[in-house]
């Protein structure tokens, strides 16, 4: 599990950003409400909250060109929302304390949508939920630890091997056959890879101009992706 579980611990700001991390309790809040619609459609008797459940799918009749992000509101299961929203606060919480709430907004929204591209790329479907972003905001920290000490205390190497052990866990059980766990493994694999490419981008000291080319493949993985789906 992650070292530090200690939320009121106050990271280090710098720029112009908010003191309350608004857009990440945002994001819980969706992703609780969403799922509940999802996964209890019957709790309430009315099309709207049938409609809330399931408006993120991109891989349905009547492809929604939004789908691509928000999906990762929606969760599997109980425990799959528990394990991401604990996540999320710890991470998204340090980084939109940090960041630009405009900066950070863009981040979850191209890390949603190239977590996504990737997925549909590996299985043909976007997936659910919000790992992929989890997976990205991590290797944002990642490639920023020098530049944001506070991001240091989160983005260590114990944490790092067990992120990695997890996506590779995951992609193990995904392909027992008796198992029958499906796993966004794409999501994981392409959120991380699109943190550490906008993270080094931005953070790195030398020969940053690199990483554009992996994070340009991200893009075009995506948009040929929400192509695919489009004329499935």
């Amino acid at each position: 599990m992650p070292d530090a579980w200690d939320f009121s611990q106050k990271p280090q700001r710098a720029g112009p950003v908010l003191q309350t991390p608004i857009l990440t309790y945002l994001m819980v809040a969706l992703s609780v409400v969403i799922t509940i619609a999802y996964l209890l459609p019957g709790v309430v008797a009315s099309p709207l909250w049938y409609q809330l459940g399931h408006f993120g799918f991109a891989n349905t009749s009547g492809t929604a060109p939004w789908g691509f992000v928000t999906t990762i509101f929606i969760h599997g299961s109980a425990l799959h929302l528990i394990f991401n929203m604990l996540w999320l606060l710890q991470l998204g919480r340090m980084l939109e304390t940090s960041l630009h709430p405009l900066v950070y907004l863009a981040f979850i929204v191209g890390a949603a949508a190239v977590g996504s591209g990737c997925e549909v790329l590996i299985s043909g479907q976007t997936g659910i939920g919000m790992s992929g972003v989890v997976y990205a905001m991590f290797a944002l920290m990642w490639a920023g630890r020098g530049m944001y000490p506070a991001w240091a205390a989160i983005a260590t190497r114990d944490n790092l091997r067990y992120l990695i052990g997890w996506a590779i866990l995951c992609i193990v059980v995904t392909y027992i056959p008796i198992l029958h766990i499906g796993v966004a493994n794409g999501a994981h694999v392409g959120g991380f890879l699109f943190g550490l490419s906008i993270g080094f981008l931005f953070f790195s000291l030398r020969r940053r101009w690199i990483w554009a080319a992996p994070l340009a493949i991200l893009v075009g993985v995506t948009v040929l992706s929400a192509l695919r789906l489009h004329n499935a």
